[in-house]
């Protein structure tokens, strides 16, 4: 049973289309990421998932239990950050989280509240007044108050907004800790595609309301590279690379440039489809890709695609 799995997930808010047919799986443990542009959907699917808001069609399950049908029961095995944690800024660290531990309709414990503030390193700040916090101070104690319950599955969206690197170098250790320690289960999103990559342990890439690709973190060997071509005409390269369905791949087109993600035995491919339809190529390039080589990927072809159908229409 997985702490969270999605099936045909679809929003539709006034008239206008934001998710179409998401469908995944997030394992036991595992620091699973969202990644994609502004206005993607990316949130929408964080409030889909906490229940604050619900679907146009599909299921989600949180622990095998239906939240569509039981809603009351799947959020409690749920702990969120969405956006900015609010919090009362003349309590201590430790006030506030008694206060909001309150909503669980059951006695604060003490214990419990000062180890969490120990697991998110605010210990030593537990008797100060939230006021006197920085950002990343305040992110950590939201997730300190998404811990209070004990939740099995963690949504974080984009909590390391304002962080200074070692904020979010301790954060990062902490969500580590909280998988691999206490097999917790974190989804976060972030616009920082370094810090993911440090982060997770696989992301999905979401365009235009659509999972587009998942991927893992691990290094294989059977992993697509960088390969930016130079050539004459990228204006006559780009018909010919759609009307062959080559476009999936293109990271980025520049003046004289195409760069590509391709495994070993697709670059001859590509070269001898240019040079077979008389596109001079003069130089081939090749290195090991990022997380925003991937990115930028999947965006380029998105507006690719946009592209095409506007002249067409």
């Amino acid at each position: 049973m997985h702490p969270l799995q999605i099936e045909n997930l679809s929003k539709t808010i006034r008239g206008k289309s934001i998710l179409q047919n998401i469908s995944l799986e997030v394992r036991r443990g595992e620091i699973f990421g969202l990644l994609g542009p502004n206005g993607a959907g990316k949130t929408t699917l964080f409030r889909l998932i906490a229940n604050l808001i619900f679907p146009t069609q599909g299921s989600i399950y949180i622990n095998g239990i239906n939240a569509n049908q039981n809603h009351v029961l799947a959020a409690k095995h749920i702990g969120a950050i969405i956006e900015t944690p609010h919090m009362y800024p003349f309590l201590t660290a430790y006030q506030n989280l008694v206060h909001f531990s309150l909503y669980s309709q059951q006695e604060p414990d003490k214990n419990s509240i000062l180890e969490i503030l120990k697991v998110v390193g605010l210990q030593e700040a537990a008797r100060k007044k939230v006021k006197t916090f920085s950002l990343g101070m305040k992110q950590r104690l939201g997730l300190a108050q998404a811990l209070l319950h004990n939740p099995d599955l963690i949504l974080l969206d984009e909590p390391t907004n304002g962080m200074d690197p070692v904020g979010m170098k301790e954060f990062r250790d902490y969500l580590h800790h909280l998988t691999k320690e206490q097999n917790k289960t974190v989804i976060i999103s972030s616009h920082l595609l370094n810090e993911m990559e440090m982060i997770c342990d696989r992301v999905a890439f979401i365009v235009d309301g659509e999972v587009k690709s998942i991927e893992s973190m691990q290094k294989t060997e059977n992993v697509r590279q960088v390969v930016t071509i130079e050539i004459d005409s990228t204006e006559r390269a780009l018909p010919l690379l759609r009307k062959h369905e080559r476009t999936s791949n293109l990271l980025k087109v520049e003046e004289s440039e195409l760069v590509f993600l391709l495994l070993r035995e697709e670059i001859s491919e590509m070269l001898y489809l240019l040079i077979h339809h008389q596109i001079h190529v003069y130089a081939v390039q090749s290195k090991q890709p990022s997380l925003e080589d991937k990115f930028m990927s999947l965006t380029e072809e998105a507006s690719i695609d946009k592209a095409y159908k506007s002249r067409a229409n």
